[in-house]
This record gives C-alpha cells, structure tokens and sequence, in this order.
C-alpha cells in the first residue's frame, strides 16, 4: 500500500489521468472475491492509516478525489472506471 500511495502522488500532477489512478487504488482495496469482505476492510484500514501517517500524501489523494468530481460527469467517470457498460 505504501508503494502504491507513493506512485499514485508521483503521478497526480496536472495533466494526469486521475481515472486510472483512482483505478488502480481500488484494485488493491478490492479483494479477488466478494466474500472476503475482511480483507477489503484491512486494506481500508491500511490506507487510511498511511494516509494518517503521510498528511502530505493524504493532501495529494484529497485533492485528486475531488479533481474527480470537477472534471468528470458522473457517468462518464463510472463508464471510464468501468463501474458501469458502456452502452
């Protein structure tokens, strides 16, 4: 977790795709299977600790969160990050 927080703020400067960032996070958080909701929560918990260790690096992912919101219709973001088909 601590190597992906570090590339995800290396690579969040402007012009970054802050779709396959944010990509790319959940898919660490994510576990394989739906039924292994506990390892979801560790690596929540593990997040949000590093995020309390490094305020710089919480700073950073706060600010590409809602960088999100600002340049993304909501369902354009969920098609691009492939929550939702694109149809």
């Amino acid at each position: 977790m601590e190597t992906l927080l570090a590339r995800f703020c290396e690579r969040s400067g402007a012009g970054a795709n802050a779709v396959e960032l944010w990509v790319a996070l959940i898919d660490c958080i994510r576990p394989p299977r739906a039924s292994q909701h506990e390892k979801a929560a560790d690596c929540l918990r593990t997040l949000t600790r590093e995020l309390a260790r490094h305020p710089d690096q919480r700073d950073i992912v706060r600010a590409s969160f809602l960088r999100l919101f600002v340049e993304h219709k909501q369902v354009s973001l969920y098609v691009s990050s492939g929550l939702l088909p694109s149809t």
